[in-house]
């Protein structure tokens, strides 16, 4: 009988997280314990452990999807079986994100993902922003003055804090050294 794993329940306020990046795929074989899934929530990071042994049957939600807590991500048994009434309600392209995985012992390509939407600028100060992005952002400082949020709603995630700091111009090591002293000089000139 096919089981649905839920997303977890974070913290006594937290009712919704996002799905940063999946560790499995359809047609997986997984166990109990296994890491399936990062997800972020407002204050932490974590990681998502399989609640069950099986074959992964589909997965829910996409990468960098905002999900409720308690609600199905994805579902595993044996391959073949029926896993419709496991997917969430309100997820109108279920069917279309899952394939089912065949009963014969070959794994099936990975469910096909349909397009996030239009990725909104926003300004780094003033914008939605993930823990482990904020992290990075005090780790590797850098001059950003937007970013392209990918995240729900425009949030801006670890990933989109990370290919702009590999696109950003390196300080020399002069810079580097006047910036860890608190030194600040203009960075437009007139000259």
């Amino acid at each position: 009988m096919a089981v649905g794993i839920v997303m977890p329940k974070a913290g006594n306020s937290v009712e919704e997280c996002i799905l940063s990046a999946w560790r499995i795929k359809v047609g997986d074989q997984i166990t109990t314990g296994q890491i399936i899934a990062d997800i972020e929530t407002d204050k932490s990071a974590m990681e998502v452990e399989s609640t069950a042994d099986g074959t992964v049957l589909a997965l829910f939600c996409n990468e960098g999807d905002l999900v409720p807590v308690l609600v199905n991500i994805c579902a595993v048994g044996n391959p073949g079986e029926d896993f419709t009434a496991l997917a969430p309600s309100g997820a109108a392209a279920a069917e279309d994100k899952a394939e089912p995985v065949p009963a014969a012992s070959a794994p099936a390509a990975p469910a096909a993902t349909t397009a996030p939407a239009a990725p909104v600028a926003a300004a780094v100060d003033n914008a939605p922003m993930s823990p482990r992005a904020r992290k990075f952002l005090a780790e590797h400082p850098f001059v950003v003055p937007a970013l392209q949020g990918s995240g729900a709603q425009g949030r801006i995630i670890e990933k989109d804090v990370v290919a702009a700091w590999q696109q950003a111009p390196r300080l020399s090591p002069t810079a580097a050294a006047l910036q860890a002293e608190g030194v600040q000089a203009p960075a437009v000139g007139t000259g």
